[in-house]
Parts: C-alpha cells; sequence; structure tokens
C-alpha cells in the first residue's frame, strides 16, 4: 500500500506538475489573446480611418477632374459651335456656286460653261457634301446637296459690291 501511495504521490506530484505548466500556457495564451484583440481593435480603427481618407482622397481627386474637365467641355463646344458656322458658310458657299450653273431665275447663272467649269462646280458641291457627311452635319449635306441660293449674308456683300464697294 505505501507502494501504491508513493506511486499515487508521485502521480500527483506529475500531475500537478504537468498542471503548472497547462496553467502557465493558458496565461501565456490568455495574455496573446489579448495583445491579438488590442492589435486587431488598432488595426480595424486603422483601417477605418484609413478608408476615410481614401473616400476624402476620391472626392477631390473627382472635384479636380471636374475643375479640370468643365472649361474643356465649354472650349468644346465653343469649338462645336465655330465647326458648324464654319461649315454653314462652306453650305452657303457651295449653294452660291451652284446658282453659276443651275440658276434659272436671279440672273447668276453662266451660260455657255466649259466642261472643266461644269465639272468644277458640281465638284465643289460633291467635297462639301463629302465634308459635311463626314464631320456629321448631314442636315448641312442635305441642304448642299438639294438647294442652290444666295444667303441673306451674301445678298448683302453682293450689294455691296454693285454700289461700287469692293475691296
Amino acid at each position: 500500500m505505501k507502494q501504491n501511495l508513493g506511486r499515487d504521490l508521485a502521480e500527483v506530484r506529475n500531475l500537478k506538475s504537468e498542471y503548472k505548466k497547462l496553467y502557465e500556457a493558458q496565461r501565456g495564451l490568455n495574455e496573446a489573446y489579448k495583445e491579438v484583440t488590442a492589435e486587431n481593435a488598432r488595426l480595424k480603427a486603422e483601417n477605418g480611418s484609413l478608408r476615410t481618407q481614401i473616400d476624402d482622397l476620391k472626392a477631390e481627386i473627382g472635384k479636380r477632374v471636374q475643375d479640370a474637365v468643365e472649361p474643356l467641355k465649354t472650349e468644346i463646344e465653343a469649338l462645336k459651335t465655330r465647326l458648324r458656322g464654319a461649315y454653314e458658310v462652306l453650305t452657303d458657299i457651295v449653294k452660291a456656286v451652284g446658282m453659276m450653273k443651275y440658276d434659272e431665275k436671279s440672273g447668276f447663272k453662266v451660260d455657255k460653261l466649259t466642261k472643266k467649269q461644269d465639272r468644277l462646280i458640281d465638284s465643289v458641291a460633291d467635297l462639301g457634301v463629302s465634308r459635311a457627311e463626314k464631320e456629321g452635319f448631314s442636315d448641312l449635306a442635305e441642304d448642299m446637296q438639294k438647294h442652290i441660293g444666295v444667303s441673306p449674308e451674301l445678298k448683302k456683300l453682293i450689294g455691296l459690291t454693285e454700289r461700287g464697294i469692293e475691296r
């Protein structure tokens, strides 16, 4: 029985030693858990702060882009308007040149055009129509293709030259 008691005592000591080791290990794990939990909370806060900074930067960049784009949009619209105006003048010119071949009422028709002159007049119209179509001004291209005439602005200029005021 003493032998059993000695063995039991040795086993208890062994278990107690094992318990102390496990207890210390658990304390270490608990401490590590606290550190990891604190680090996790710190990283979550940092992540939130970084997300806020990113959102602020996105908004700032968006505003800068918008500020840079606005004048360009305005300039593009102005250039579109000027391009349209140039094509409207081209339309007036093509229609007026067509008067030299096709006019029957206003006295602008040139009698006895040579074949080259005749073809030149039609080629001017074809070129105007082609370029207007290419640039997206199909309404002006159609006007050049179907009509001849002298624009009010050109009539005004013709009036000046008829009164003797020439270049």
